[in-house]
């Protein structure tokens, strides 16, 4: 683990109106068959790269950023290209809460792809063609003068690949259980796009990331690279969405060692009692005792809001 600076609460100026999230964090090596740890994950304080790892209950009263990344397993340095994007995303996230609480500068663009995708494609040239996913969540810090105005900042979700994004809302009647906010990047999705696009029709939600297809139907078509060419590595395509919320909502940041082997249908909920590092250790149980016994490396976020 490394950890990186973060501004104790008590110098942060937020209002007492402001939804507060309490956000932990698990990563684990699992049963991989490369015996290698290559996921890696960043929260709230700093980055997480080992093959067992949880962090503390964090209270978050304004700005806040977590992230998982998860190494693709046919990439020689899978692990090394994971680190690289928490890295990029840790470096980009300092930026931003330095411009903002030093500068006041929190209407400058915070954790720009591009940006993010070039410290990924210049990490050390021996892994080149390692790749990864990410998932990556974040509520930009505000200004004293927003903060002032009561101006709120926007949730964003920002993912590659096929690391995802779950919401679960206990009074949602129309989706209960857990919600998947995300599409994953990979060809059976790039199929319902176009075969939505023949009918001139747009593709609900509920049609994506389907399980139970031939296993080529998963590959990935966009990821993190570590290649500093940018004809062969541009910049991978990328969903971006903000998110409204309110008290009760509850988030779950995972990569596909968590939801491959545990569908979300069978994850319990979070209520306002949960204790979130219980729930954690619970949900790697469920893992172990699936019928692939973690066959991948696993990371998973839970933010309660």
């Amino acid at each position: 683990m490394d950890n990186s600076p973060v501004r104790p609460l008590s110098q942060i100026h937020a209002k007492q109106d402001t939804l507060p999230a309490q956000i932990c964090g698990i990563t684990f090596k699992g049963n991989a068959a490369s015996g290698k740890q290559q996921d890696a994950m960043y929260v709230v304080d700093g980055r997480y790269y080992s093959d067992l790892a949880m962090t503390a209950v964090f209270d978050c009263v304004d700005g806040f950023c977590v992230a998982v990344s998860d190494g693709v397993a046919s990439s020689p340095h899978a692990g090394a290209c994971a680190n690289a994007v928490i890295r990029a995303i840790a470096s980009s996230w300092q930026q931003h809460q330095a411009d903002t609480l030093t500068h006041q500068l929190s209407d400058r663009p915070t954790m720009m792809m591009q940006a993010i995708h070039e410290q990924v494609a210049q990490a050390p040239s021996r892994y080149s063609g390692a790749s990864a996913t990410l998932a990556l969540v974040y509520r930009p810090w505000r200004t004293a003068a927003q903060v002032a105005a009561d101006r709120c900042q926007p949730l964003v979700i920002k993912h590659v690949g096929d690391s995802r994004v779950y919401r679960y809302r206990p009074d949602q009647a129309e989706h209960p259980g857990w919600q998947c906010l995300t599409r994953d990047h990979n060809v059976l999705n790039l199929l319902i796009d176009q075969q939505a696009a023949e009918r001139g029709v747009a593709a609900k939600p509920d049609d994506y990331n389907r399980d139970g297809m031939a296993g080529s139907y998963y590959t990935l078509t966009e990821c993190m690279m570590i290649n500093s060419d940018p004809d062969c590595n541009p910049v991978p395509a990328y969903h971006s969405q903000t998110l409204p919320v309110q008290a009760g909502d509850v988030l779950l940041v995972c990569t596909d060692g968590i939801h491959d082997l545990v569908p979300a249908i069978h994850w319990p909920p979070v209520t306002a009692q949960t204790d979130l590092r219980d729930w954690l250790k619970a949900l790697r149980q469920q893992v172990y005792r699936a019928e692939g016994n973690a066959y991948d490396n696993g990371s998973a976020i839970v933010l309660r809001f």
